[in-house]
This record gives structure tokens, C-alpha cells and sequence, in this order.
């Protein structure tokens, strides 16, 4: 069934990207009638990363109905990153905590707050940076590939965890395992091994073209 949110890509594998595309796919292949099917492809917003857990399982926002459905209530759930109680993190109405009713990561509200923040800054967290940070840009809506093409794309991606972007380079790729990211910090290397980066949030960079290195030296 579509959501309100969900975005329709293809119909019987043809693109889609304006409404009327969509109808006149289905004009053309005589689909208007009662009892035609049609197969549609269609992108599914997820939730905002930050309401997400590491495992990109969604967050309950915790209220009376969402712990007593869940069994929360008996859980001593404290916030992944400043260790403050959920049940002490509170608004005008209330608790104001989130927690995945899975795995039990929680998040409070405050560091929720400073999550939405650091989404929006262009601060990395790698120091000192790559070698190669000041020559490269983001690509805008582009997405990575998920096979093996994918095997030196550099890419920004967030850590809801503490709430800081990192640039890394992907240096191995497989359907079992993910992605490998590798995070250069002057002469130290860190990896991690994301299963799948459809639950992370991240950037792919490319290389400044000349005219935006143009751009640069005269903004400078």
C-alpha cells in the first residue's frame, strides 16, 4: 500500500518523474481500465536519521501508550550519548525521550536538539583532515551504487552515535558484509564496516572541477 510520503520511480520499468509521465504510461498500455495491474517502483522515506538506531530501526517517541505496549516501562533506558535517564528527559508535555522498542538505543531531547544542529554544519570530524578534503565537494543527490564500483568513492557520512560528520573513503565492498569505510586522521586510519548505508546519512564527494576551484580562489 503507498504512503503519503512514498515517491513512485517506475511503472512496469519505465521511468517515472513527473505525474503526467505516470498517466501517460498508462494510456499508452491501455492500464485505466477496472482490473489492470501495473508494477510500480516507488522510494520509501525512512525516518530522519536521528530517529533512527545504529541498526536504522525507527525510534519511539516514549509515551504512556508506547511503554506499556512495548514493556518499556521496566527498562532502565538511558540516553546513548550523555547517559541522562529518559524518564528525566521531559518537555512541557511531558516525557520527551526516543527509543528503539528492538534494541532499546535511546535518545534524549536534548541531544536530539544538538543532532538536528550538526546535521546542518559543515565541520568534519577527521583531525587533522585528509589530504585530500580541501579538493573535493559534495555531489548533490547522488547516491552510492552498492556493488563493487563503489570501491574509492569518498563520501561524508554521520555518526548519530556522537553526533559528528567524518570523511572517509570506501575501501571494500561486498553484498554480505557493506560497505568498508576507512577514516584517515593524519598518519592514523580507522575503519568501519557499515551493513548497509541505506540506514546512515551520508554525502558522496567528487572532485572540484576547475570552475569550482575557480570559484574558490576568487571567493578567497
Amino acid at each position: 500500500m503507498l504512503k503519503a510520503d512514498d515517491i513512485i520511480v517506475s511503472a512496469n520499468d519505465r521511468p517515472i518523474s513527473t505525474q503526467k509521465d505516470l498517466h501517460e504510461i498508462l494510456r499508452s498500455e491501455n492500464l485505466c481500465e477496472l482490473g489492470s495491474a501495473v508494477t510500480l517502483s516507488i522510494l520509501r522515506k525512512l525516518p530522519p536519521v536521528m530517529l533512527r538506531c545504529p541498526q536504522g530501526k525507527e525510534l519511539l517517541r516514549l509515551s504512556f501508550d508506547t511503554v506499556m505496549n512495548t514493556g518499556m516501562i521496566r527498562q532502565d533506558l538511558r540516553c546513548k550519548i550523555c547517559n541522562q535517564s529518559a524518564w528525566e528527559s521531559k518537555s512541557k508535555s511531558g516525557i520527551q525521550a526516543y527509543a528503539c522498542k528492538d534494541c532499546l538505543w535511546t535518545l534524549c531531547n536534548e541531544c536530539l536538539q544538538r543532532l538536528n544542529s550538526n546535521m546542518m554544519s559543515n565541520k568534519n570530524a577527521n583531525e587533522p583532515p585528509p589530504n585530500w578534503s580541501s579538493s573535493v565537494e559534495e555531489s548533490l543527490g547522488e547516491k552510492l551504487s552498492f556493488d563493487e564500483s563503489d570501491i574509492g568513492r569518498r563520501i561524508r557520512i554521520f555518526w548519530h552515535s556522537t553526533g559528528d560528520w567524518w570523511l572517509g573513503e570506501v575501501s571494500a565492498y561486498s553484498a554480505d558484509h557493506g560497505h568498508t569505510i576507512e577514516y584517515p586522521e593524519g598518519d592514523r586510519l580507522s575503519k568501519e564496516v557499515v551493513p548497509n548505508m541505506q540506514t546512515r546519512e551520508y554525502r558522496v564527494l567528487k572532485t572540484l572541477t576547475a570552475q569550482s576551484n575557480s570559484t574558490v580562489s576568487t571567493s578567497d
